[in-house]
């Protein structure tokens, strides 16, 4: 989720002025190890941490099979207890964005969450943000800066994003349901202008993901292996 922003967030300059964050408390951590993901999580949590991994593991072998993808290195993943320690986070230099529920750092390779009270909703930020993950792998082999930034813009982000949202939850019915009431009200936003989604003002950014995300589950319904050639060409550009 807004992929743009933690793709260079290993850049990002300090808060502005006004703009500090508020770190309220100090936090203690444990980890445990799966054969893919370090999950790094607040100490009392080890059952919400057993079940991240579990999610993530599940989600690791169908994301990469179904786009034929391997990540070399284990995945870490930071899991925050809640929304409020989540926005106290120092691994962004920067205040975290309203709405922002979490992210994927594509130098660092890392996944970072808070723990949502819906354990679907859990489920689906951590198979999305691993999705990012995975789409890294494919488009950016090797992790040097000058790499990332010079590729990165050229990736739109109904592709990220809409790939994020499709793998996450292939047949979402809240998703379909959304798009379906747009197209019916002629409300759908038209695909060229969503290579950003940075012109896009509230609800329509969250419309923007949807839409993407059906847009790839269409590609998928003419073809299974659409969505793993889209990475392919975008890999290969």
């Amino acid at each position: 989720i807004f992929g743009g922003l933690a793709a260079l967030c290993f850049l990002a300059a300090p808060p502005g002025f006004g703009e500090n964050k508020l770190r309220t408390e100090k936090f203690l951590w444990d980890r445990i190890s799966t054969d893919h993901f370090v999950v790094i999580h607040p100490r009392g949590y080890l059952s919400k941490a057993r079940e991240a991994a579990f999610v993530l593991e599940d989600g690791y072998r169908r994301i990469t099979g179904e786009l034929g993808i391997e990540v070399r290195e284990k995945i870490p993943v930071v899991i925050y207890a809640d929304h409020n320690r989540f926005e106290q986070t120092n691994i962004l230099a920067t205040v975290v964005p309203e709405g922002l529920e979490g992210f994927a750092e594509t130098y660092r390779n890392r996944i970072v969450v808070y723990i949502k009270p819906s354990r679907r909703e859990f489920s689906y930020l951590l198979q999305h943000e691993l999705t990012h993950i995975i789409e890294y792998a494919a488009l950016f082999p090797r992790r040097i800066p000058s790499f990332y930034l010079l590729r990165f813009p050229f990736y739109p982000d109904w592709f990220y994003e809409g790939l994020a949202e499709f793998e996450a939850d292939r047949n979402s019915s809240f998703r379909n349901m959304i798009v379906r009431d747009r197209a019916l009200d002629d409300r759908l936003i038209p695909m060229y202008t969503l290579f950003g989604f940075d012109h896009l003002d509230g609800r329509d950014v969250t419309y923007a993901y949807k839409q993407s995300g059906e847009f790839i589950r269409f590609l998928s319904m003419l073809n299974s292996d659409n969505p793993r050639r889209l990475v392919e060409t975008f890999a290969n550009q």
